[in-house]
């Protein structure tokens, strides 16, 4: 079911050059179920920038009610992004996407 929620960032690190590792807190997470689903998250409280960004799931841990997220500094939106702390919030929309099972993909 999708759903929308103001995530709580839980942890947010640089992993490699413009490229973070955004770790979001919230009752969400208990929704999302394979890979190859994604959020779209709003980058900032007001409408500038307009749109949100569709951001793929890395990991999900549904005991620690968290997911992770890993994503590439390059523009206006994913900049604001990258300025979050943990204790920010951020509005996430989803999951979206069908997603696949990972038992239906042949080994190798």
């Amino acid at each position: 079911m999708i759903g929308r929620e103001r995530m709580t960032v839980a942890s947010q690190r640089l992993i490699a050059e413009r490229t973070y590792e955004l770790t979001l807190s919230g009752r969400l997470v208990q929704e999302m179920r394979q890979p190859g689903q994604f959020v779209h998250v709003k980058a900032a409280a007001t409408a500038d920038p307009l749109l949100r960004r569709p951001l793929s799931l890395c990991h999900i841990d549904r005991e620690r009610g968290q997911c992770t997220i890993i994503y590439r500094q390059e523009g206006k939106g994913t900049a604001l992004l990258a300025q979050k702390q943990p204790g920010d919030v951020v509005d996430v929309l989803g999951p979206l996407g069908n997603g696949f099972p990972l038992e239906a993909a042949p080994a190798g």
